[in-house]
């Protein structure tokens, strides 16, 4: 490491000690007792660990609804989705409990609030983040970390219970990138169009393979 990068770890590393110290009980497992998603952004600061997830998945789970602000709403679900945690996000997305999209809409929102009672504005982008999900979730169309402008893509979808179908594309730099796919009894079938002389790592459960432009179409028994 250069003198930069060595001063940025043990920056983050005298970081991530005053966090824990502050915020960290080490007999739950849990950040400033997993008020709001605590625990969530720990977790996507790279804190915590799998006790730490499971607190969170079974917090949400049981709550069914959400209780963060709008960075937390998009932490949440992310983390959510990046753990195998795919059925509470999607729970949680689709509630229609006080602290959820479908309370607004069943309230008469016809835009996204500003807060989840509706006591401000009625027009705000403040929790719209999470749309990203559609696509980078249920169709699973993303990239690795150390990728730009989609260089190194992934299709690694989610498929929530009770989703039979979904289907949608992202127009790249490379190309149209299409994914579709649809619940078939106990299996999944995929169909995926690449754009020409494109190269995709395609993964789902403990399936992965590389794909390449054209047309891809198969089925994997249901997660």
């Amino acid at each position: 490491l250069n003198a930069a990068d060595q001063l940025s770890a043990h920056l983050r590393a005298e970081a991530e000690q005053g966090i824990a110290q502050r915020y960290y009980d080490p007999q739950t497992h849990t950040f400033a007792g997993g008020v709001q998603g605590a625990d969530a952004f720990a977790l996507w600061a790279g804190l915590g660990d799998s006790v730490t997830y499971e607190n969170l998945r079974k917090q949400y789970e049981e709550l069914g609804h959400f209780d963060t602000g709008f960075l937390g709403t998009d932490i949440l679900c992310g983390v959510l989705f990046e753990h195998g945690g795919t059925n509470t996000a999607f729970k949680l997305l689709t509630s229609h409990a006080l602290g959820s999209f479908g309370w607004m809409h069943d309230h008469g929102a016809t835009t996204i609030w500003e807060n989840w009672t509706g006591t401000v504005s009625h027009d705000h982008p403040m929790f719209g983040a999470v749309s990203q999900y559609l696509l980078s979730a249920i169709l699973g169309i993303t990239q690795t970390p150390d990728s730009f402008g989609y260089a190194r893509c992934v299709i690694s979808p989610k498929t929530p219970a009770g989703v039979d179908f979904a289907q949608g594309y992202m127009q790249l730099p490379q190309g149209r990138v299409e994914v579709c796919w649809r619940r078939e009894a106990d299996e999944i079938r995929f169909d995926i169009d690449l754009p020409a002389d494109m190269q995709v790592c395609f993964r789902y459960g403990e399936t992965s393979r590389m794909l390449d432009g054209g047309t891809h179409s198969f089925a994997l028994k249901a997660l």
